[in-house]
């Protein structure tokens, strides 16, 4: 626990009153690996703050083909936002790509700490654009970017997605096949 309330001061500090009432409502939950966190289609309300591990999200696309969209790691929150925010079923899911530990809160008790602590909306707020952020990173590589480029910028940025994540993962992240993804580690190394 107290590695991740050293993780979130850093990003906004919240005062001792906020954090012993954070932690009164942060469940210890544990996932093994493959293990279904988020059920695509299925409401979520729990947002996660993983203290160890690797944690995938995916879409089906229309082609039943499933496609990762973001990786997370400790320290990192995972959540289907969407569906978190909204009530509605989840668009997006997520799983264990290793043996998860993190702490939950549920939403209706996160709201009712951004009523109290105005510290703790802050936090999520600013954890939620860094969320964001990413995304648009991430979007705007697929755009902007070759395979080659994108691959390039993930060594550098997220070297440990290439160290923790099997390549059949990366390559759906990447937006290509596990061969292209083979001819472009071939020629970098």
């Amino acid at each position: 626990m107290n590695q991740f309330i050293n993780f979130i001061s850093g990003i906004h500090h919240i005062g001792p009153k906020a954090t012993e009432a954070f932690e009164s409502h942060l469940v210890r939950t544990s996932f093994s690996k493959k293990e279904t966190i988020v059920e695509l289609g299925k409401q979520s309300s729990i947002i996660y703050f993983v203290t160890q591990g690797a944690v995938r999200e995916y879409i089906i696309d229309d082609n039943g083909n499933d496609i990762s969209v973001w990786f997370g790691f400790e320290n990192d929150v995972a959540v289907s936002l969407a569906s978190f925010f909204s009530g509605e079923p989840s668009l997006t899911g997520l799983q264990a790509m290793e043996d998860v530990e993190s702490y939950g809160i549920h939403r209706d008790s996160l709201y009712k700490l951004y009523d109290e602590f105005n510290d703790i909306e802050r936090l999520s707020r600013l954890m939620t654009e860094r969320y964001f952020v990413a995304t648009e990173a991430y979007r705007r590589g697929f755009h902007y970017l070759t395979a080659t480029q994108r691959y390039d910028m993930l060594l550098t940025k997220s070297p440990e997605i290439i160290q923790r994540i099997p390549l059949t993962y990366i390559a759906s992240y990447l937006g290509i096949s596990v061969e292209t993804l083979s001819r472009i580690r071939s020629k970098l190394c």
